[in-house]
């Protein structure tokens, strides 16, 4: 169920009009988010079953200031009681962490935006989608 909730936020986030993969792209494909898993577990319960997912977001963008990075996470957030209530699946969504990064590898100073959100998910007879 991780990779279906992983790709459905994926499908989240483009609807919503954002650029997204799981690599990095060329600079001119910018604001550019990459989603990639970073943790998950599994309980088993008697009537169903609970995981937690965590997604982390690349957010990477050439704007010089924070701001196109701040805004990006502040609809993804105003947006994200509707992916709960599209996904039966999902019983709780939070953002755990918001770092901004200068990433000065890739020559001038790109801003890297680092986002994680914690789902907990819920499967059993009752739950479908």
């Amino acid at each position: 169920m991780f990779d279906l909730i992983k790709q459905k936020f994926v499908e989240y986030l483009r609807g919503l009009g954002y650029t997204v993969g799981d690599s990095w792209v060329a600079r001119g494909t910018l604001p550019h988010i990459n989603v990639r898993t970073n943790g998950g577990s599994f309980r088993p319960l008697r009537a169903a079953r609970d995981s937690n997912l965590t997604l982390t977001l690349d957010i990477f963008s050439d704007y010089h200031g924070e701001k196109e990075i701040l805004q990006i996470v502040d609809n993804v957030n105003s947006h994200l009681l509707e992916f709960i209530d599209a996904n039966p699946q999902v019983i709780y969504a939070a953002q755990i962490s918001n770092h901004i990064l200068e990433d000065k590898e890739t020559g001038p100073v790109c801003k890297h935006g680092v986002i994680s959100y914690s789902f907990t998910l819920a499967e059993g007879d009752e739950i479908s989608g």
